[in-house]
C-alpha cells in the first residue's frame, strides 16, 4: 500500500476522488512537483487493488504535460478493477484531455472543454520517436471514442496553424463521442469558459501548454541550466520536465540497482548461511569418519594381537610338542630317568634352549636295556636304543640314512 496519498480527497470514502488538477510530468514555477504519472498510478490502483474500491472518479482541469507520464495514468484507469469514471471540471488539453477519454463514463462539466493537439518536443525535430508518440495517442483517443485514427489526426491538427489546438466544448464533445453526460451548471454556479482564445483559456485556467514557462507580453522565455541540462545529457534547449524526467529516470534506476544491491546481498547472506551448514555438516562428517576409522583400526589392532596370541600359541604348543617327543625318545633310549619331575625339567629345559639341551641329551650315555611293555595277550618289542635315537631323528627304516645312524649309534655306545 502507498505510504502517502497525493492526490486522492479521502482514500476512505465509498467512491473516492482523485484530481489531475495540474500539469502532468516535471515541477512548477516554484520547483513544487506536478502530477506524477507512476505515483498517481500506483495510488489508483492501490485504491482499486489493494483497498477494493469499486468505484473511483477522477477529477480533471489540466494543460496536460509531459506524454509518457500521461500513459502511465490512462493505462492505470482501464487496468484499474474498479469502476473509474472522469469528469471535467474545467479544461483537459493535450494529455491531459487523452486520459479523460480512459474514463468508464466520461463527465464534462458543461463549460468544461477538451483540447487536442499533436505531440511536439522541445528541440522542434520530427523524429522517429515523436512519430511513435503520435500513433499512439492517435489510438488512445480512437479506441475510446469509436472513430478511425485518421479521423483523430485530423482533428489534432485543426488548430495548428495558429498553435491555438483544437478545442472542444461538452455539446460537440457528446455529440462527436468524445464524451458520455454532460452536467449543467445551476444558476448560481455559472462558470462557463466563453471564449476560444489561447490567453484567454489560459487565464481561466491557469496553463494549456505542455512545458514549464513564463508568459511576458506573448513571448515564451524558458529558464536555462546549461551546465545541469548537459550534465544530463540533455540539450540547452530543454525544458525543466525533461531534466526532471530524466532525473526520475536516473533516480528509478538507482531505485532499481539498491533492489538489485539487496537482493544479492541477501543472497549472499543465504550463501554463507548454507556454506556454514556445509562446513558443519562436512566437520560432522569428518569427525563421524575419523571414529569410525580409530574403531576399525583398534578392531584391526585387536585381532592383529589374537592372531600373534594365536601364532604365539601354536609356536608354543607346537614347541611343547617337539620337546615332548625329543624327551620322549630319550627316555625310551635309557638316556633319561623315566620320571615324571625329571622328564619335566628336561622338557622344560628344551623348549627353552632347544639346540643346547639336544646336544646335552645326545652326550648322555644310554642305558643298554631298552623298555618292553607287557600286555595280556600281545608282547610288543619295542626298538633298541639305537633304532630309537635314528626314528627320533626322523629316518625312516629300511633306508640307508636310518641304518647308518643305527650302526653309529651301536659303536659309540661301546
Amino acid at each position: 500500500m502507498v505510504k502517502e496519498f497525493k492526490y486522492t480527497q479521502d482514500p476512505t470514502a465509498e467512491t473516492p476522488i482523485m484530481f489531475i488538477d495540474k500539469e502532468i510530468g516535471g515541477v512548477d514555477s516554484q520547483g513544487q512537483p506536478n502530477i506524477q504519472g507512476n505515483d498517481f498510478l500506483k495510488e489508483l490502483l492501490c485504491l482499486s487493488d489493494e483497498m477494493g474500491k469499486k468505484n473511483i472518479c477522477v477529477w480533471i482541469n489540466s494543460p496536460g504535460g509531459v506524454v509518457t507520464e500521461g500513459q502511465s495514468i490512462y493505462t492505470a484507469i482501464l487496468e484499474s478493477k474498479a469502476k473509474v469514471d472522469t469528469y471535467c471540471y474545467g479544461i483537459a488539453a493535450s494529455i491531459a484531455g487523452v486520459i479523460f477519454q480512459a474514463g468508464r463514463t466520461r463527465i464534462m462539466a458543461d463549460h468544461s472543454k477538451l483540447m487536442y493537439h499533436p505531440a511536439w518536443s522541445e528541440d522542434g525535430k520530427q523524429d522517429k520517436g515523436l512519430e511513435a508518440l503520435q500513433h499512439s495517442i492517435c489510438t488512445m483517443i480512437a479506441k475510446r471514442t469509436g472513430k478511425k485514427e485518421s479521423e483523430i489526426w485530423a482533428i489534432m491538427n485543426a488548430g495548428r496553424k495558429d498553435d491555438k489546438g483544437t478545442w472542444i466544448n461538452a455539446e460537440d464533445a457528446k455529440e462527436n463521442g468524445f464524451c458520455d453526460e454532460i452536467r449543467e451548471s445551476d444558476a448560481k454556479n455559472k462558470n462557463a469558459i466563453i471564449t476560444d482564445t489561447t490567453m484567454a483559456i489560459y487565464e481561466s485556467a491557469n496553463k494549456v501548454y505542455n512545458r514549464i514557462q513564463t508568459i511576458n507580453n506573448n513571448q515564451i522565455k524558458i529558464t536555462k541550466m546549461k551546465l545541469v541540462l548537459n550534465k544530463l545529457g540533455l540539450v540547452e534547449d530543454a525544458n525543466e520536465a525533461s531534466a526532471v524526467a530524466v532525473i526520475d529516470a536516473m533516480n528509478k534506476t538507482m531505485e532499481d540497482l539498491q533492489k538489485k544491491y539487496d537482493d544479492l546481498k541477501k543472497k549472499l547472506a543465504d550463501c554463507e548461511d548454507e556454506m556454514d551448514a556445509m562446513k558443519k555438516k562436512a566437520k560432522a562428517d569428518e569427525d563421524e569418519a575419523k571414529a569410525k576409522a580409530e574403531d576399525e583400526d583398534k578392531k584391526a589392532k585387536l585381532k592383529a594381537e589374537d592372531e600373534d596370541k594365536a601364532k604365539k600359541k601354536a609356536k608354543d604348543e607346537d614347541k611343547a610338542k617337539k620337546a615332548e617327543d625329543k624327551v620322549k625318545a630319550a627316555v625310551t633310549i635309557g638316556k633319561i630317568k623315566n620320571d615324571a619331575s625329571v622328564i619335566e625339567k628336561w622338557k622344560n629345559a628344551y623348549i627353552s634352549n632347544p639346540d643346547s639341551t639336544e646336544e646335552l641329551i645326545n652326550e648322555l650315555p644310554v642305558s643298554k636295556v631298552a623298555a618292553v611293555f607287557n600286555s595280556s595277550t600281545t608282547v610288543e618289542v619295542k626298538d633298541t636304543a639305537a633304532e630309537a635315537a635314528a626314528k627320533s631323528m626322523g629316518l625312516k627304516p629300511g633306508t640307508a640314512p636310518y641304518y647308518n645312524a643305527v650302526k653309529n649309534y651301536e659303536l659309540s655306545a661301546k
